[in-house]
């Protein structure tokens, strides 16, 4: 076989699964691959990261500067009543009892020493406990209970528990609550209309490379309509402009050479009606080999031009197409043998598809002895595999194998070889489905050639979303 493949190949024994990503190092193996994904980063990590340093300075700065102030507030009222009343007689302390409870917003009242209960320090008043402790020198404890809207204070006096029940807003300010369900809601906010807007504005470059993608499989969307963002739009005008130019450069190029071969069969026909009124002799035999390699010639030259024009892609088994094809061969060759394979059902050409195998194994049968030919499935990709047991081909002319018109050996008997298209005519029908062709030689144990392998790798179709 003489054909290339510019991309290394995997054992010829095992499935070749789709070539995966190139391995990202660092952290960006931890950022998102979309533009989406990646558009949202961008909006949301500063908006998360404000928010944090909001939050955060609000409680370094701004509310623990509350929390002290309060705490220095009530813990001055509550050493004022403390010092007008450890020393006053029972009557004086509830006048003074009732002054301060009436000024100050508090329910005092004395209990006898035996309420006295030691509790430990609550940590959520830290900050007051520490003021009180520095302005009285009484045992004290501070408690809230449970859904309590009071903070209970209790100071033992040798004679006396004085129990103080301050409301909780003297300590707890509610705004710390409403501020942080301000800075979350907010930031909720503001990310929900980003998704949506960055989901529209995603959306129009999605379609656009399916477009391009279903172009190059040779596949027209003609719903395909610019929209989005001015740049995309302009982009969008652009892949149809050049959608139409391509669309008609083949049209006009098949359109030529069908024209060609049509006029070129005409004088053809006629000299052949000659040759056959002509004594049959040395001279005319080889006129009518001359003929058949022009007449050869011209359907290549017309195969090539006319690719997979006019077939519309359907579902097809690209297990039994494979198998159709090398059933059909055989009638012909013996030694073409149809190794067990996997079977998948994709959209193809298949008259087309057919036309691409045809070539290769053709190939394969007239540089080797032995063709074999497998299908196999894997979670990316269908791989057909084509095998001889010719000489294989150097490295170095592989690329050169899939030139138009182009051959390997120099001869051009029709019985050792055609114009040099079938294995472009091949690839390019493989590529309209969004595959490749690629060449690799077969090596023994030593790393002696023994023969050749054509691979085609069709990707399966994936799920998308918009």
């Amino acid at each position: 076989m003489s054909h290339e493949s510019p991309n290394p190949m995997n054992s010829p024994d095992t499935p070749e699964s789709s070539a995966p990503e190139p391995s990202r190092r660092g952290i960006k193996r931890y950022l998102p691959a979309g533009l989406f994904g990646r558009a949202l980063l961008i909006l949301g990590l500063p908006t998360i990261l404000l928010q944090a340093v909001a939050i955060y300075i609000f409680y370094e700065s701004h509310w623990d500067s509350i929390v002290r102030n309060m705490s220095f507030s009530l813990a001055g009222e509550v050493a004022m009543l403390v010092y007008d009343t450890h020393r006053a007689d029972p009557s004086e302390r509830n006048y003074r009892k009732e002054l301060t409870g009436q000024m100050m917003g508090m329910n005092i009242e004395f209990r006898p020493p035996e309420a006295w209960v030691d509790r430990p320090p609550d940590p959520r008043f830290s900050v007051f406990s520490h003021h009180l402790e520095r302005r009285i020198t009484y045992p004290f404890t501070i408690t809230r209970p449970r859904d309590s809207r009071y903070i209970l204070i209790d100071i033992r006096y040798p004679d006396a528990v004085l129990h103080i029940e301050a409301s909780k807003k003297r300590l707890i300010s509610s705004t710390t609550v409403v501020f942080v369900i301000w800075l979350v809601g907010s930031a909720a906010i503001l990310l929900t209309v980003a998704v949506l807007f960055m989901r529209n504005q995603v959306r129009p470059i999605t379609h656009l490379a399916r477009a391009a993608e279903g172009f190059g499989r040779g596949v027209d969307d003609p719903a395909f309509r610019p929209s989005g963002a001015r740049e995309v739009r302009q982009a969008a005008r652009a892949f149809l402009t050049m959608r139409a130019r391509i669309t008609r450069q083949i049209e006009s190029r098949t359109a030529m050479l069908a024209g060609i071969s049509h006029d070129m069969r005409t004088p053809l026909t006629r000299m052949k009606l000659q040759l056959e009124m002509m004594p049959d002799n040395e001279e005319t035999q080889l006129l009518r080999q001359d003929m058949e390699e022009m007449r050869h010639m011209v359907e290549e030259y017309l195969d090539f031009a006319r690719g997979e024009e006019g077939e519309e892609p359907v579902l097809t088994d690209l297990g039994g197409l494979v198998a159709e094809t090398v059933e059909a061969h055989s009638r012909t060759w013996a030694t073409i043998t149809l190794l067990p394979s996997d079977t998948v059902t994709m959209k193809l050409r298949p008259r087309a598809f057919r036309r691409a195998l045809d070539n290769l194994i053709l190939n394969a049968v007239q540089y080797g002895k032995a063709c074999r030919i497998a299908l196999n499935v894997s979670e990316h990709a269908a791989i057909i595999r084509v095998e001889d047991d010719g000489p294989g081909i150097d490295e170095q002319e592989m690329e050169t194998a899939f030139r138009p018109f182009r051959r390997l050996d120099a001869s051009r008997d029709p019985n050792t070889g055609g114009a040099g298209l079938g294995l472009s005519i091949a690839r390019d029908i493989v590529r309209t489905h969004g595959g490749d062709i690629t060449l690799k030689n077969r090596l023994d144990e030593q790393g002696k050639r023994i023969g050749l392998e054509a691979r085609i790798r069709l990707p399966l179709a994936r799920e998308r979303t918009a």
